[in-house]
């Protein structure tokens, strides 16, 4: 049902739009003239709605409601529940994408507006451009839960995403040093004799660079030679120490 409320001193419509009542007030006033107006204005959406050209933007381009539709308003809030979800790395990580590459091109845009060849010309143009499979594919796994995070709400709302597909380059086959290259390196003269040493753990024991400066910074504790082996179970980030799986004091 759609129609106008005409209360006070001001008049709104009311409509409805993808299942969905919608009202909006109009300016100028409660007069004979605006209620006429507002009744016109109805009648052009009623018959925009049916023939499917309506666009909530042009006709009320101030309209909370766009706030909320936005996809950059359904981005803010899947960064807060993974904020909440992650390690401090991982979120950072999720966080530069989004900011640097998706909300520039998508955070205004109404989040219903957005289709499937939308985010493909998207894909073979400005981020096929600059950015590698893994990472274009890293961003698009991200839309894609934004998208899942906004049907929760809009249950019968398509997702653009299906049938996205960014395919990766053959693996590189491995190209370890060899031990002349290991040699030399390991031999080169330098004044800085520590950092030297570490390559060398590095090179022979394998651990990432993570692990690798945790252990220089908290002792050998976490690597008891046992029978000629040990282990590594500690890494560190930028935010805090990683333990396992879980986030923990480095201990």
């Amino acid at each position: 049902m759609n129609g106008v409320e005409a209360r006070g001193k001001s008049v709104r419509i009311y409509f409805q739009y993808n299942g969905e009542k919608c009202w909006e007030s109009i300016p100028g006033g409660n007069t004979p003239a605006m209620v006429a107006q507002a009744k016109r204005l109805v009648e052009i959406i009623e018959y925009e709605i049916q023939v499917g050209t309506f666009d909530y933007a042009r006709h009320f381009p101030n309209s909370a409601k766009l706030i909320e539709n936005a996809f950059g308003h359904y981005l803010d809030l899947w960064l807060t529940i993974k904020s909440n979800s992650v390690a401090a790395t991982s979120f950072r990580g999720h966080k530069n994408k989004a900011e640097v590459h998706v909300r520039p091109r998508w955070g205004g845009v109404q989040i219903d507006q957005i289709d499937h060849l939308d985010l493909q010309e998207w894909i073979q143009g400005p981020l096929s451009k600059r950015l590698k499979n893994k990472t274009i594919r890293d961003i698009i796994s991200n839309v894609r839960q934004v998208f899942r995070l906004y049907r929760t709400r809009n249950k019968v709302a398509h997702d653009p995403t299906e049938g996205l597909f960014v395919r990766l380059p053959d693996p590189e086959a491995p190209d370890p040093f060899t031990r002349a290259e290991i040699k030399l390196i390991l031999e080169t003269h330098t004044s800085r004799t520590q950092e030297l040493l570490m390559v060398q753990f590095m090179i022979w024991a394998g651990p990432r660079v993570s692990e690798t400066i945790c252990r220089s910074e908290t002792g050998y504790s976490d690597f008891p030679p046992i029978q000629g082996a040990g282990s590594i179970s500690r890494a560190e980030n930028p935010a805090f120490y990683a333990q396992g799986a879980s986030a923990g004091a480095c201990v």
